[in-house]
């Protein structure tokens, strides 16, 4: 241990060596305590420092979307970027298999989170390829990314409370579903035209270009499925 260490504390989680309140390695809370045996079990088994972490994350999004996505995104920190979009993603994962228990079929409910994530690689790889190609900021893949985890992460979980909403009340749960969606994009238009340094208008033709692709695909797809395996069973 160098000098510099000695007066560092060290993360629990990742073993980084740093100062502050928070690892910039993982994010996780840095603490001198000792001694603690049942509080860090019960921490590593309920993540319990990890969804508080995510909880002052999703707080501080909340209180500013496009000005805060940035923020978080500028920090520079993967691990925690990837982290946060983790653990959005099970709660959306968790709120479509409530479904399943409330009457929903399971391969259509468990296979939607799968779809969903193919669904958006391939968006964002169409967008990402389209801006890319326009714009002059020298944006790497790398940032790309860690803006996007923050971005998805933010929105999952509105897209699981909507989802939730449409099952108990399905002509209203449809319209919060509409209605969300304005200020959902808004905040896309925004957060990607800053990152892009384009315009909002050239942002959202690429928005809606790689939608409207990724929608041909997926009814193709849903097509040749049917084709294959339903229609030859009902015959």
């Amino acid at each position: 241990m160098t000098v510099q260490q000695a007066a560092q504390l060290r993360c629990r989680r990742c073993g980084t060596f740093d100062s502050g309140t928070y690892c910039s390695g993982c994010g996780a809370v840095l603490s001198d305590a000792t001694g603690r045996t049942w509080l860090q079990f019960a921490d590593s088994f309920l993540k319990i420092t990890e969804r508080g972490q995510y909880l002052r994350t999703y707080g501080r999004l909340l209180a500013s979307p496009t000005r805060n996505t940035l923020a978080l995104y500028a920090e520079g920190n993967p691990t925690g970027a990837f982290q946060f979009l983790q653990t959005s993603l099970l709660i959306y994962t968790l709120a479509v298999l409530s479904r399943v228990i409330s009457g929903g079929t399971i391969v259509s409910m468990v296979a939607m989170p799968v779809m969903l994530l193919c669904s958006h690689a391939m968006y964002l790889a169409l967008f990402y390829w389209m801006a890319h190609r326009k714009s002059r900021s020298g944006r790497s893949g790398h940032e790309f990314l860690i803006l996007s985890a923050y971005s998805a992460g933010f929105t999952l979980p509105i897209a699981a409370a909507l989802q939730a909403f449409q099952t108990m009340e399905p002509l209203w749960g449809l319209l919060a579903l509409l209605v969300a969606c304005v200020p959902m994009y808004v905040y896309a238009l925004r957060v990607w035209a800053r990152f892009w340094q384009l315009s909002k208008r050239r942002v959202f033709a690429y928005l809606f270009a790689a939608t409207m692709v990724n929608t041909v695909v997926w009814i193709a797809a849903g097509v040749a499925y049917a084709l294959l395996f339903l229609v030859p069973a009902s015959t």
